[in-house]
């Protein structure tokens, strides 16, 4: 055990490895049944929005000096972790597949897992709202800080 690799899709250390996710996909997509494949593109284009989200928020959070707002940095980090987990599923059902099998009930399963992390990319979105409308504000009142924790808060609380 001690020598043995972690499994490239495993979270044993508590997060997944964005590379591999991704890698994995992808080669797994390639050998998908065709009518699979336009959600490889989806799922993709999801990861790099996620990226820019988390680019641009760190942008914004450096270039304004709002250390104070780091927070929100790590709650984007555990939105895309669980982004990662509906990726982990989607690679597991592809895998699992069976040709001899009707498609429909894995294509509304690849819907759901879409459907999930658009929930989750909307969530990014109005944090980074939320978060560029605080540091325009210049932190002009306390209560715009606790309005930005709470949001925090309610959208910790409602992660998909």
């Amino acid at each position: 055990k001690g020598g043995r690799k972690p499994a490239p899709l495993s979270a044993a250390d508590g997060r997944f490895n964005e590379p591999e996710i991704r890698s994995h996909l992808l080669s797994l997509f390639s050998s998908s049944p065709a009518k699979a494949v336009p959600y490889l593109e989806a799922f993709q284009a999801q990861l790099d929005r996620m990226n820019g989200y988390q680019a641009r928020l760190t942008q914004l959070l450096d270039q304004n000096g709002a250390q104070d707002l780091r927070e929100a940095e790590s709650f984007l980090d555990r939105v895309e972790q669980n982004m990662f987990g509906t990726m982990r599923r989607v690679y597991n059902l592809l895998m699992m597949y069976d040709e001899a099998q009707p498609i429909q009930p894995l294509l509304d399963q690849l819907a759901e897992a879409q459907a999930h992390n658009d929930r989750a990319l909307d969530q990014a979105s109005r944090l980074c709202a939320a978060m560029t409308e605080y540091v325009n504000s210049q932190g002009a009142s306390s209560d715009a800080y606790g309005s930005v924790e709470q949001f925090i808060q309610i959208l910790q609380e409602e992660l998909v």
